[in-house]
């Protein structure tokens, strides 16, 4: 059993259909293998559940604070690590994770919760993040939390998000003509677009 980071994969290689589950195992797997050598040669003890560390790649303290916070919000911990966020995954939807960052946010919730680990480490999470939310996010750098909690959402969300593309109709481009039905057209597919998982959340 190795302690050595293996490096970045591009998840896209796996197609759409399997990526949900791909992800989840790999992230799993990698886990297992780098906490548990580090708990072994620490002499770390098992921890009570809740008191998990996560590493820190270089600058990675910003994506930290976030994942503390979303590990301790009820209804996430629910959605995630049941892994009943899989079923929302909407892989037909365009320029989305197609379930890769909700495969590594399960992974790495559940094992935070298995009481199993001191310390957890996070690389292939961020490198996760940094290829699906912003490249910049992949802890090598300072970055300001508030703004990535906001784009991390955001691709969270596009990930369950049950449109298929985003809403190209604007209002404008409607006739002055049957103001009533234009708008109730414009807004249902405005709904249908904006309507994902997460919102129940907001």
């Amino acid at each position: 059993m190795t302690s050595t980071y293996c490096g970045k994969i591009d998840v896209n290689s796996y197609s759409a259909e399997i990526r949900y589950n791909a992800v989840y195992n790999l992230v799993i797997d990698e886990i297992n293998k780098l906490s548990y050598q580090h708990m072994k040669v620490r002499h770390r003890p098992t921890p009570k559940l809740g008191q998990t560390g996560l590493s820190n790649r270089i600058n990675s303290c910003f994506v930290n604070a976030i994942l503390q916070c979303l590990f301790n919000t009820n209804k996430l911990c629910k959605l995630f690590e049941s892994r009943a966020i899989e079923r929302h995954i909407n892989i037909k939807n365009q320029g989305t994770s197609k379930g890769a960052l909700s495969a590594s946010l399960s992974a790495y919730m559940n094992a935070y919760w298995s009481g199993q680990f001191s310390f957890l480490n996070t690389n292939r999470f961020l490198d996760i993040v940094s290829s699906f939310v912003q490249a910049e996010y992949d802890g090598n750098s300072q970055q300001d939390w508030h703004q990535f909690l906001i784009w991390f959402l955001i691709k969270f969300a596009a990930d369950t998000n049950k449109g298929y593309e985003e809403l190209s109709t604007n209002l404008e481009t409607y006739s002055n003509a049957h103001l009533t039905e234009n708008g109730l057209d414009y807004t249902t597919k405005q709904n249908r677009i904006s309507s994902h998982r997460f919102g129940h959340f907001y």
